[in-house]
């Protein structure tokens, strides 16, 4: 690593750090905050309220690691330009885009980071918090007792009738209908009267199969039970969980059995590709707060937090826009839609840099 690497990084870490680290506990206070107004924690022992403050840590951290890398290279860049450093690295020969290059590689190194926050930390912790907000009474108890539910499955789609809770880890079903796909044009259907589930056995009885191929029923068997099995969650069945909670894995598996009952799959498809829209975000934040700041930075210290400010509110709504938006738009892959923020700030700063260059 060169010198003016090191000199650049070592500017750029320690708001980089700072940065985070703020921004993390706002938003943790926050939800404290959030849950003083909205709940009675009177009787919550506080060892559970920091417990469930820190399974939620991994869903702030990945929106505040993007943040910190927008602000930590308006600061870098900032002083640099206003201190006259950047006139003498360009003298030396160097351009801007060396003078970045530090950068971009800390925000590819931060996006690995967030990348594993947001696949690794965020859906399971999403889910002990959840478990402890249960707990706790923040959400009221987890029901025992369920009707009309779809559950997904590795190869079926279920719909039950009725579902009861037996155990920890157990359920009693009620006219269970599983859907397969096997082919594009062929639909396996098993419809049970029965069926229960315990500790990852499933057993249909009194099953009637049929083979739908075409639109027409080629076969039609009966049997007295069928037996497979797959682990799921027993509480998931009751509580409808969110997209955050979910893995790459679980979501591919989402779009797949959704397409397969001919369901729109579009918000587990954006959800899928903002597990890397986010990461991603990092290296973008990088690039534009670089750029952003050089036109401003002698007009005062105050400059790069100015910039960092308005390069987030900028992405975050143009985030929510296409996401929330644009993404239901059916002309527009769902995949476009997700990556739009990272795609038009990345076209502006190359834009702004080609100029100062």
């Amino acid at each position: 690593m060169k010198r003016l690497d090191r000199y650049v990084l070592k500017e750029w870490f320690t708001p980089f750090i700072a940065g985070v680290l703020i921004l993390q506990v706002l938003f943790l206070a926050n939800s404290y905050i959030w849950a003083g107004k909205n709940f009675d924690l009177t009787n919550v022992p506080p060892s559970a309220i920091i417990q469930w403050l820190f399974y939620r840590s991994p869903e702030f951290l990945a929106m505040v690691l993007p943040a910190g890398m927008a602000l930590s290279a308006c600061l870098a860049m900032g002083r640099f330009v206003r201190e006259s450093e950047m006139t003498a690295m360009r003298a030396s020969g160097a351009k801007l885009t060396r003078v970045f290059m530090p950068l971009l590689f800390a925000g590819a190194l931060v996006a690995v980071a967030n990348f594993y926050v947001v696949e690794y930390l965020q859906p399971s912790m999403l889910k002990q918090a959840r478990k402890l907000e249960i707990q706790i009474g923040m959400l009221g108890s987890i029901p025992s007792f369920s009707t009309n539910r779809v559950l997904y499955l590795k190869n079926y789609v279920a719909s039950f009738g009725s579902v009861q809770k037996a155990g920890d880890d157990t359920l009693v079903i009620s006219y269970a209908l599983l859907i397969e796909r096997p082919e594009p044009d062929v639909a396996v259907l098993l419809s049970a009267n029965r069926a229960r589930y315990d500790r990852g056995v499933w057993k249909l009885q009194d099953t009637t199969m049929y083979r739908i191929d075409k639109g027409e029923v080629v076969t039609l068997t009966t049997k007295d039970e069928v037996i497979f099995n797959e682990k799921i969650v027993v509480d998931d069945v009751f509580v409808d969980t969110n997209e955050d909670e979910k893995t790459i894995h679980e979501l591919q598996t989402l779009i797949e059995a959704t397409k397969r009952t001919k369901g729109n799959a579009r918000r587990y498809e954006v959800a899928l590709q903002n597990k890397f829209t986010f990461p991603a975000a990092c290296i973008v934040f990088a690039l534009v707060g670089c750029v952003c700041v050089v036109p401003f930075a002698r007009n005062g210290a105050f400059v790069g937090l100015l910039v960092c400010f308005v390069i987030v509110m900028l992405y975050y709504n143009t985030f929510v826009i296409a996401n929330q938006i644009i993404s239901k738009n059916p002309d527009i892959p769902a995949s476009l839609a997700a990556w739009i923020p990272n795609l038009a700030f990345t076209l502006v700063a190359l834009i702004v840099a080609s100029r100062l260059e």
